[in-house]
């Protein structure tokens, strides 16, 4: 016969009640480490998997974590968690991504790809590899859809044509979001990124509202400074 705990958590996950069938497989779990007996891993996986659907990511995240660790002598349960960790990475991207940080959304991102790639490896996980390549797909579009890549050159433009050529050297600087327009680096509020040293630089502009606009502004290292020449 089920424990009682584990028959209540099984109804609530029927009904849609994720947080309180988390909060049985929780209760019997604690109930089973004061017995002094050992937790089944898969106890801790569906706490966690109950705790995913609730959207508690965190806290799914933390069981998930303790069912990996107590099922290392168990492959085929470890994909099954890995891959739970890969849709818990994937839920961050994009509530990263809903807020617009790209960076952050990344980083989950890499997560989710690292587990479902982990799942996949330990038993050919087809769920796994399905998620690794269609929400891959997904993100990605997500991704490119909030960045803008700027790249460009700082050099001497000696002819003053505006057209970089093949005599005219390159320039090592930086270059600036130019805020308010005034053709002058402010360091307080105006991010720069630094060129190569073949004057060569890029960045990424990240914006949820097209079409928009960047104004930048360059500005050389001081051993390239001149008065005379066009820049």
């Amino acid at each position: 016969l089920q424990r009682d705990n584990i028959k209540r958590a099984e109804e609530s996950m029927d009904a849609g009640d994720y947080q309180k069938a988390a909060f049985f497989y929780k209760t019997e779990i604690n109930a089973t480490r004061e017995m002094g007996e050992p937790v089944d891993p898969k106890l801790m996986l569906n706490a966690g998997l109950a705790l995913l659907k609730a959207e508690s990511l965190e806290e799914a995240e933390k069981y998930l974590g303790l069912a990996l660790d107590f099922s290392l002598n168990q492959p085929e349960l470890q994909s099954i968690v890995l891959n739970a960790l890969g849709n818990l990475h994937y839920q961050k991207t994009n509530f990263w991504l809903d807020r617009q940080n790209v960076s952050e959304a990344r980083i989950s991102w890499e997560k989710a790809l690292s587990n479902y790639g982990s799942a996949f490896d330990l038993d050919g996980n087809d769920k796994a590899l399905a998620n690794l390549t269609s929400l891959k797909e997904q993100i990605e579009k997500r991704i490119n859809s909030l960045v803008s890549k700027i790249s460009g050159r700082i050099w001497r433009d000696l002819n003053g044509d505006g057209e970089a050529q093949e005599n005219e050297p390159a320039l090592k600087g930086f270059v600036y979001w130019d805020r308010d327009g005034n053709g002058e680096h402010n360091s307080s509020n105006e991010p720069k990124v630094s060129t190569n040293q073949h004057g060569h630089f890029s960045f990424e502009w990240i914006t949820g509202r097209y079409p928009t606009s960047i104004l930048i502004g360059s500005t050389v290292a001081d051993e390239n400074a001149s008065d005379d020449l066009f820049l």
